[in-house]
């Protein structure tokens, strides 16, 4: 590549030199350019191409194109021209002509390409059609290398046959790019560009879209159609109506005109030649891959690995990852998987390179992006699908039709009206009404339309499924999962999902769950930086366990970023400075390089240069852009013309994604000015298009930098206006989206009238309506919400709406709340009926009986319906009725009579739900009798389901087995059972009966709540879980219960629910794990939760009691939770299944009670113990609870004495039920019979209790174990030392393997803390934490024996030290210990351990008993046999969690921490001996340099020069620097230099300036360019300079001496740090001095400092007799330029005019801002030739001024006066300057006016 000076651009009306006159075409012969003209090839209407040679390559042919007539703007117009030629030069694909050099004679561009030979297609088609193949491979010859400079943003605009060139060896080549899209006609009117006959509805101006690559599509397809056929498409002289045919007449048809021709190359043609763009290939490649598919040859290589997209560098690794993960799942194994990285790094990029290779492998890739704040839900799942839709509609029909029945086939079993709510025309697929192609099929079609503005959906229409949010979600994810099987495999591609949304994050996670049996990869892509931070975790949760890669995207190096810069630009060099600049500018990011290059070719910096590259390096060293990517985006907003910007700034109001015509409807312009405008948003990379006319915003920084541009009110009004067009646009809100985007503007005004808020109302309900119809209720509430409160008393209908959404979402006091209030306003007894059916299944979900059956009590009442008090004489009555009306049966056919039975059966459902839990089966059956009856008359349908399914529960639960299965077999018989969501209903309501009733063993109901489960509502599978989850932990099931913990969490994330059931699930889980205190934590929030929900009193009391038993803790809280039981369950037998437990529960702790008691308290014991057994023996007869009871039979007869009774118990009771999985049932077996045999003295007895250890090992239970080990003494000695066996070290550790490696873990972090640390407080700290972490401790406290004899007596022989919780908090004082246990441990030096509160008090520590510990356990520190201190640990929360066994493990890490801290104590009393004296010394010199800088607060620059002095003397060393970086350089300073020296850049050097922390210099990080300063030294440091307000650089300290500066690393940290500080107090004082008297917009002095400094200089001129002049400056016009432009480009113009007076005056003068547009200067004498006046004058009246709206057109007008002899005052002076200004005014503006004498009148102008 060369380098040149280029020469700034003549003015107008210079004139260059050329070689021959303009005004003549050369002839042979004759130079043009410097070229030699051999012949003229051919002239078009605006150029003329001319045959040449060079001088320097006589043997070659070229061709010249050059314009006829100059371009009318010289240096703006070559600019952009040199922009599309290295653009176009910049292709590199074989077919296409290359280009050499560009350039411009007089104005006129030029350009040097290939000459081709050969015949022009047009006079080829003169002889007639051509064949059916020829016309394909031209078609390749011309479509190949169209695609790539289709790549680089440009587009041909005149493809005609005139412009392709056949070539003897029978191959095409395309001609004629450039030039003539930039020519102008005589009037300065953008011409026509292309022959109408080939041009595109778009081109010609008929249709008003952009032009792009489908446009020369469109042209091409014209082209083959004359071809094949002979004859144009469409024909008139007249061409008017030649556009018009373009636009409305469909092309004949070819299969008639060319008998013969391929139907698949006849359907090519017609695509191509569609009117709406979106409908034609939407890519070259797109078509060359159909056409090689018509002729079978396979798609060329470089077409599949490029696809447009650039080359990929640096991502190998990363790629590999990535299809790695992509052939396990063609494998079998789905999953999800997450690329993350900083903004511009290239995620997208490496994805897309994956994408390529997916779909070029032939398997199914579904793609979109996520966006923030779009009011659409499912919004990036929606475009995916609709995405894929509008890609099969432009596929050949065959093809078509496979994808479309694929998807069909996907969604077998589905409604298809739910499953059309997906994506617009998905519904008329899967109907089999898909005629249509394109994208307007699939938004007519679209099942997203939801209802009327009455709210009503249309009379046709089918009532779609009601589901929650959570069940469409599981809907898109099983028709998702289905077409991933119908079509082999799928990649579903989501990109930012940062911004992710709600209902999507749900499909997310449901998908990762349904795709087993599947082949289905989820990938996504994020930004990762800070802001992201919660969009990106609530991805991570919807993924959850499914995400199991990720693939970080860090920045490249810069020889990588290097080859991306010339892969862009073929031929440049690999060391030419562009690459150079870009690579280091770049700081390793992809996008920024990338940017950095659109900027030097949009400069037109870059040219072609005979296979190499020319760069103007004085235009690349002028070129000023920000380093990071988003600044880099934001600088091409500056480069829009004023008109473009206004209309992207209300773009970025209306949304990420709008339409042109809403811009136009909102500004009120027309089509012709939008489409210009957004068509050079859409160059500038800014905008991108989309179908059907929509556009998109390509960087979301973009949106909110132009959305800043607006105040609060300007945003308002923009809103309202928007949503006010959106309304206009579409007034039947056919379209989703709009009701969504109108609702949200409106939501975003200021209304001002009470018209204008019931539009709002009712926006914002449509919206609220038609997101709860699409199964979004967060959305629906949003907007809903906001309705409400626009109203005082909003509808009744609407307020139910509201409460359906807030059910939905788990919100029920809100929703109640809500139907209350609908209530309070609703006189229709019938509707009023339908409230209260709500409101009792509000209270039912929320286990509030009581006010639930009070709802149902009120629903009938408002239906007439009054019911006997009596629950006998109710039943009775219910029972004759029902039987009557089977009889006499009849059918209600009038829809009120049916809605208000349909009520009335909701109404007796809930009621007999509600009753049978709350124990009272009389009133549950009356219920479910009347509504039964009811259902008769009613007939199939939901009503039916619910009566049936309320007769099966009661009589499942009363034991009537025939009736409960008759009934249910009616329910799933009727019609509406079909649909998923019912299904699952039915499953959960069958399978709660017939478990709860003891009629099945619960398993085939686990089954289906599997497969059903996430169609239910949140709250009944929550329910069952919460059985399933009781089951298995009363079982002792452990994965099974983890197993349901974990998949009710997860259905409850992002939901608000939280009083179910399922709340025993985490502390029962817990603690059949042993993890007492995480089960502890779990009781505390359940306790809360029964505070508000009482009926849940119940699943607290389960989950305390299995808590206690695990923990064998039967005191005074057992005793209290098991009188709670026995007072609110005087019937056992009629408790709830899961529930039941509880008595065997109570049962087992009065047993363990009565084998702890003392004599005289035995008899007590033994009744208690007795009573609880029998009361567990009253159940309702399930096999488990039988095997229970069994169970505390038997133990009770080993607890009176009978052991043979006891074992005769177990062998005849307990049966064949351990051949199911009930490893608890065998561990209590074998813990009973070893108590039996035990009492019998077998010996026998010992190996039936190492049978209950193993059991409890291999479960998972440690607590049991310890429990067994510890009952009867089994030690560790039976288990060996194989396979992982416990050591046999201690007689008493029960610990397994992997237990032993956590203990060496725990000691390896603690030596490894010695090795590194010498603070004793922060090795004791790590300790105590390692050791929380081992044990399982609440707390920890370290005591230390004093040293001196003194404070050890007052002490009591200990002090506290340390103190830390198990968060790792330190705990500042130390209380609530036991004491006694501590001196016990101090005194008899053996560790002591309890485990609960009674054994506290027979101790004798009442701090045990006084603050509850349930766990201590202390241990001695000793080293060499002598007492260093007690290490203490406790436990509030659980009781057992420490046994004997752990004494050894806390007596060896105790041992080994006091030998650390022995060790670090010594050191660090070394090291304070060795230090002291020196520390002394740098006190003295750091407090006399800090107190130095303190002294220099006015003047910045000289504190750092006393730094830099200081630096020496406080650490040590004999030098010091301070490295700093300018825009220029790296600039080095020391303490007494006037000027820096300037360092040479290396790789070293930007490391040391990003460092972060101080650091300890070494040879081998010296930079190059300060070998002189570093390279001999003995050691340095460099330690940043760095606040939140400044960034110096770094203080670089160097020694030649002997001394270790690495020592004194802390004390340069606190200098750098104070000197930081002093630096920030001195600018700060800086900056407020220079408020007082600059000006903070133009940085000139404001008007109060300006007649200060004007008046010394009046006071010096009238001294010394020096004459002055004064000039009062205004601009012209200002306001209009506020007014039109705005404030923030009047700011612009202000500093742009006050920068250019500045470069123009003298230093002697004064410049200030007198206010607003006003200037005022005073200069120095009397400037009586008005040079430097008129200089001012003519800076800004000269050329535009640059603004964020564009370049501006401003002049000034001056005001001119001297100074007089009677002048004493400034304000004199200017006053008369002032009157002079008002004539310049007065006399047209821009001009100078001189004032001599006062005109005795005060003129001031209005503007």
């Amino acid at each position: 590549m060369t380098s040149s000076r280029r020469a700034s651009p003549p003015q107008a009306g210079a004139s260059a030199s050329p070689r021959v006159p303009a005004s003549r075409a050369p002839g042979h012969g004759r130079l043009l350019a410097g070229f030699e003209i051999l012949g003229e090839l051919g002239r078009g209407a605006q150029s003329t191409v001319f045959k040449v040679r060079r001088a320097e390559d006589p043997e070659h042919e070229y061709a010249l194109k050059i314009l006829d007539k100059p371009l009318a703007d010289s240096h703006e117009a070559e600019v952009a021209f040199r922009r599309e030629a290295a653009l176009l030069a910049g292709v590199n694909h074989p077919g296409l002509l290359k280009v050499y050099e560009v350039g411009a004679l007089e104005r006129r561009p030029y350009l040097v390409m290939d000459l081709v030979s050969g015949r022009a297609l047009s006079a080829v088609l003169e002889g007639g059609a051509l064949s059916a193949g020829k016309v394909v491979a031209l078609t390749l010859d011309i479509v190949e290398p169209l695609s790539a400079v289709h790549d680089r943003g440009l587009v041909h605009r005149d493809l005609k046959p005139a412009n392709v060139i056949m070539m003897a060896e029978g191959e095409a080549r395309l001609i004629d790019f450039g030039l003539t899209a930039r020519d102008q006609d005589d009037e300065g009117e953008l011409a026509a560009v292309g022959t109408l006959a080939y041009a595109a509805p778009e081109q010609g101006g008929t249709l008003k879209r952009p032009v792009d690559s489908r446009s020369d599509l469109y042209s091409l397809g014209v082209i083959m159609f004359q071809a094949l056929s002979g004859v144009l498409p469409f024909k008139s002289a007249d061409l008017g109506e030649l556009l018009r045919m373009h636009a409305v007449t469909p092309a004949p048809d070819l299969a008639k005109l060319v008998p013969g021709i391929p139907p698949a190359l006849a359907e090519i043609v017609a695509t191509l030649l569609a009117k709406d763009p979106d409908d034609r290939y939407q890519s070259g490649r797109d078509l060359a891959a159909d056409l090689r598919a018509l002729t079978g040859a396979p798609r060329r290589a470089e077409a599949l690995a490029s696809n447009g997209e650039t080359p990929l560098f640096g991502r190998n690794a990363e790629l590999s990852i990535l299809s790695g993960r992509w052939n396990e799942v063609r494998n079998g194994r789905s999953g999800v998987a997450l690329v993350h990285g900083g903004g511009g790094t290239g995620k997208t990029r490496l994805v897309t390179e994956l994408l390529n290779q997916v779909r070029g492998s032939g398997s199914l890739v579904l793609q979109a992006n996520c966006v923030p704040d779009s009011p659409v839900p499912f919004a990036p799942i929606r475009d995916a699908v609709l995405n894929y839709l509008q890609e099969i509609a432009r596929m050949p029909v065959g093809e078509r039709w496979r994808r479309r029945a694929r998807i069909r086939a996907a969604s077998a079993g589905w409604s298809p009206s739910m499953l059309g709510r997906i994506a617009p025309g998905l519904e008329a697929i899967l109907n089999g009404s898909d005629t249509l192609k394109g994208k307007d099929n699939l938004t007519q079609r679209s099942g997203l339309g939801g209802r009327g503005r009455d709210g009503r959906a249309p009379a046709d229409a089918e009532e779609p499924e009601a589901v929650n949010e959570s069940q469409f979600a599981v809907a898109i994810a099983g028709f998702l999962a289905a077409l991933a099987r119908e079509s082999g495999d799928l990649l579903l591609f989501l990109d930012d999902v940062q911004w992710l949304d709600t209902g999507s994050g749900l499909v997310v996670s449901h998908l990762a769950e349904v795709s087993s049996g599947s082949r289905v990869l989820v990938l996504a892509a994020s930004r990762d930086e800070v802001e992201y931070t919660e969009g990106l975790g609530a991805f991570y949760r919807s993924a959850a366990m499914a995400l199991d890669v990720e693939v970080p995207v860090h920045e490249l190096d810069e020889e990588t970023i290097g080859q991306q810069i010339r892969s862009l630009i073929p031929g440049l060099e690999a060391g030419s400075r562009l690459v150079e600049i870009l690579s280091r500018r770049s700081n390793g990011n992809p996008f920024v390089a990338g940017e950095y290059l659109s900027a030097v070719i949009d400069a037109g910096l870059l040219e072609p240069s005979w296979g190499s590259w020319k760069l103007d390096e004085d235009g690349l060293d002028r070129l000023e852009l920000p380093q990071d990517a988003v600044g880099l985006v934001l600088t091409r907003l500056q480069n829009l013309a004023p008109g473009t910007y206004e209309l992207l700034v209300t773009a970025a109001v209306v949304g990420n994604e709008f339409q042109g015509q809403t811009l136009a409807t909102v500004m009120g312009l027309t089509d012709d000015e939008v489409l210009p405008a957004l068509s050079e948003a859409v160059g500038q990379r800014l905008i991108d298009t989309r179908d059907a006319g929509t556009y998109v915003f390509l960087h979301d920084r973009v949106r909110q930098a132009l959305q800043a541009q607006l105040g609060e009110d300007e945003l308002a009004s923009m809103h309202l206006r928007i949503a006010q067009a959106l309304e206009q646009a579409s007034p039947g809100n056919a379209r989703p989206e709009n009701a969504y985007a109108m609702a949200y503007h409106y939501m975003q005004c200021s209304p001002d009238s009470d018209e204008l808020l019931e539009q709002i109302f009712q926006a914002s309900w449509r919206a609220g309506r038609l997101a709860l119809a699409n199964h979004a209720p967060n959305e629906a509430i949003n907007f809903l919400e906001f309705a409400a409160g626009l109203q005082a008393t909003p509808p009744g209908t609407f307020l139910i709406e509201l409460a359906h959404a807030l059910k939905q979402n788990g919100r029920l006091e809100a929703a109640r709340n809500r139907t209350q209030q609908a209530l309070a306003q609703e006189p229709d007894p019938v509707r009023r009926a339908g409230m209260f059916a709500l409101l009792a299944d509000l209270y039912k979900d929320d286990w509030d009986n009581a006010a639930s059956l009070e709802a149902v009590q009120l629903g009938l009442g408002e239906l007439g319906i009054r019911l006997p008090g009596s629950h006998l004489v109710l039943a009775v009555t219910s029972w004759l009725r029902f039987s009557r009306d089977r009889i006499f049966r009849s059918v209600a056919s009038d829809e009120a009579a049916r809605q208000r039975m349909l009520i009335t059966i909701q109404l007796h459902a809930t009621a007999s739900f509600v009753a049978l839990f709350a124990r009272d089966h009389t009133l549950a059956l009356a219920h479910a009798l009347r509504a039964r009856t009811w259902a008769v008359q009613l007939g199939p349908g939901a009503g039916n389901v619910m009566a049936q399914a309320s007769y099966g529960m009661v009589a499942a639960f009363n034991g009537r087995r025939g009736s409960a299965y008759r009934a249910f077999r009616r329910m799933d018989q009727d019609p509406v059972s079909e649909l998923p969501t019912q299904r699952a209903a039915n499953s959960y309501l069958r399978g709660l009966a017939l478990y709860g009733g003891g009629l099945d063993d619960g398993v085939q109901w686990t089954k289906e709540i599997e497969a059903d489960g996430p169609w239910m509502e949140l709250g009944q599978e929550l329910d069952a879980l919460s059985v399933f989850s009781a089951r298995a932990v009363i079982m002792g099931r452990t994965s099974e219960a983890q197993h349901w913990l974990d998949r009710g969490r997860n259905r409850q994330t992002g939901r608000n629910v939280d009083a179910t059931p399922f709340i025993v699930a985490a502390p029962m889980t817990f603690s059949l794990l042993g993890r007492f205190p995480e089960a502890g934590t779990e009781l505390r929030q359940i306790r809360q939760i029964c505070e508000r929900v009482p009926s849940l009193d119940m699943q607290r009391q389960l989950a305390t009691l299995f808590q206690l038993a695990e923990q064998r803790d039967f005191g005074k809280l057992f005793d209290t939770v098991a009188d709670e039981v026995a007072e609110t369950n005087p019937h056992p037998e009629q408790v709830f299944r899961a529930h039941h437990p509880m008595f065997y529960l109570i049962a087992v702790g009065r047993l363990a009670q009565l084998r702890s008691a003392e004599e005289d308290e035995r008899p007590a014991r033994l009744e208690m113990a007795r009573h609880a057994v029998r009361q567990a023996g009253h159940h309702p007869g399930a096999p488990e609870l039988e095997a229970l009871a069994t169970l505390l039979r038997a133990d009770l007869e080993v607890a009176e004495g009978r052991p043979g009774s006891a074992l005769a118990v177990l062998s005849s009771g307990i049966g064949l039920f351990l051949t199911p999985d009930a490893p608890t049932v065998s561990f209590e077996v074998a813990r009973v019979r070893a108590r039996a045999l035990t009492m019998l003295g077998t010996p026998e007895a010992r190996r039936q209790a190492q049978h209950a250890y193993a059991i409890a090992v291999g479960e998972g239970w440690p607590h049991r174990a310890q429990q067994i080990s510890a009952e009867f003494d089994l030690g560790t000695d039976w288990l060996g030392i194989s396979n992982g066996g416990v050591s046999t070290s201690s007689s008493s550790s029960t610990y397994s393997a992997g237990h032993e490696r956590q203990r060496l873990k725990a000691l390896q972090t603690v030596s490894a803390a010695a090795a590194r640390e010498l603070k004793p407080r922060v090795l004791a700290q790590i300790a105590l934490e390692e050791t929380i972490k081992l044990l399982s401790a609440d707390r920890a406290f370290l005591f230390l024996v004093p040293e001196d004899e003194e404070e050890a007596s007052l002490a009591g022989g200990l002090r506290a030290y340390l103190g830390s919780d198990a968060d790792g908090n330190d705990i500042p004082e130390l209380t609530g210990y036991s004491t006694t246990l501590v001196d016990r441990v101090r005194q008899t030096g053996q560790a002591q351990v309890f485990t609960g509160t009674e054994q506290g008090a027979v101790l004798g520590t009442k701090s045990v008993v006084t603050h509850g510990l349930r766990s201590v356990l202390a241990a001695p520190m000793k080293v060499d046999g002598r007492m260093t201190g007690v290490v203490y640990l406790d436990s509030q929360v659980a009781k057992g969690i420490f046994t004997p066994g752990d004494v050894d493990i806390l007596s060896a890490l105790t041992n080994h921490i006091a030998t650390s801290m022995e060790t670090a104590r010594i050191a660090e009393l070394q090291i304070s001996m060795e230090t002291a004296n020196r520390e002394r010394a740098v006190a003295v010199s750091l407090q006399d340099a800090l107190r130095e800088m303190a002294e220099r607060l006015d003047d910045p620059q000289q504190l750092l020069s006393e730094l830099l002095r200081a630096t020496g003397p406080v650490l040590g060393a004999d030098r010091a620097w301070l490295l700093s970086q300018d825009e220029e350089a790296f600039l080095l300073w020391a303490a007494q230099d006037e000027q820096p020296l300037r360092i040479e850049e290396d790789a070293k050097l930007r490391g040391l300036m990003a460092l972060r922390q101080p650091r300890v210099g070494s040879p081998e990080l010296v930079p190059a360019g300060l070998t002189a300063q570093l390279g001999g030294v003995s050691s340095w440091i460099g330690v940043p300079m760095r606040s939140r307000r400044n960034d110096l650089g770094v203080l670089l300290v160097a020694t030649t001496g002997h001394a270790a500066l690495s020592e004194n690393i802390t004390t340069a940290a606190v200098l750098a740090a104070q000197g930081m500080s002093a630096y920030d107090n001195s600018t700060l004082f800086q900056q407020v001095q220079n408020l007082a008297v600059v000006d903070d917009l133009t940085g000139i002095p404001n008007r109060r400092h300006f007649f200060e400094l004007a008046g010394r200089d009046l006071a010096a001129a009238r001294r010394h007799g020096r004459g002055l002049s004064a000039l009062m400056i205004d601009i012209d016009h200002f306001k209009r330029v506020n007014d039109t432009y705005g404030h923030p480009t009047g700011d612009d113009v202000i500093k742009a005019v006050a920068a250019r007076f500045r470069e123009q005056i003298r230093s002697v003068d004064v410049l200030g801002r007198y206010g607003g547009e006003e200037f005022a200067v005073l200069l120095q004498e009397a400037q009586t030739d008005g040079v430097l006046p008129e200089r001012l004058r003519a800076c800004i009246a000269d050329k535009p001024v640059h603004t964020r709206s564009g370049p501006l057109e401003v002049t000034v007008s001056v005001g001119m006066t001297f100074l007089l002899e009677d002048d004493e005052a400034v304000e004199t002076l200017l006053s008369r300057a002032d009157q002079g200004l008002y004539k310049a005014k007065q006399n047209g503006r821009n001009q100078i006016c001189f004032q001599e004498h006062d005109a005795g009148a005060d003129h001031r102008k209005a503007g």
